[in-house]
């Protein structure tokens, strides 16, 4: 039995375009940016070889599994070539777009924090003039 539902929200309010539950229990997020950005590469590289009946593409898709539940939350292509009738896959690309996803979404998270901080100190110095113009107006 296979459940499938469209335009679903996870529990972190960010939308899912597919979501899949089937009877051995697993459960699949699919985020529209992953069917994007795979379309996006697909068409580019058949355009670039004239439309050739024989078009492949290779890339990597990224995300997190937690338990029975798998996220797919964005991909990216890979860089080849053919040497010998053989793939040979750009292992230093591969290394730069991981270090790329990965710093990239730890710095974010590093910089909301230090935003939230910013705004709580924010937050205490307002309420600390409040108090001191309120004990002013007092004393007069």
């Amino acid at each position: 039995m296979t459940e499938t539902t469209t335009a679903t929200t996870t529990d972190t309010n960010k939308l899912v375009l597919e979501k899949s539950a089937n009877s051995s229990g697993l459960e699949v997020d699919l985020h529209p940016l992953v069917l994007i950005n795979i379309s996006d590469h697909f068409t580019r590289t058949k355009v670039q070889t004239n439309y050739q009946d024989n078009c492949r593409v290779i890339g990597v898709i990224l995300g997190v599994q937690n338990g029975r539940n798998v996220e797919i939350c964005n991909s990216f292509e890979m860089v080849y070539t053919t040497v010998d009738k053989q793939l040979v896959l750009d292992t230093e690309y591969l290394r730069k777009k991981y270090e790329q996803f990965y710093n990239n979404n730890n710095n974010n998270n590093n910089n909301n924090n230090n935003n939230n901080n910013n705004n709580n100190n924010n937050n205490n110095n307002n309420n600390d003039n409040k108090n001191n113009n309120n004990n002013n107006f007092d004393n007069k």
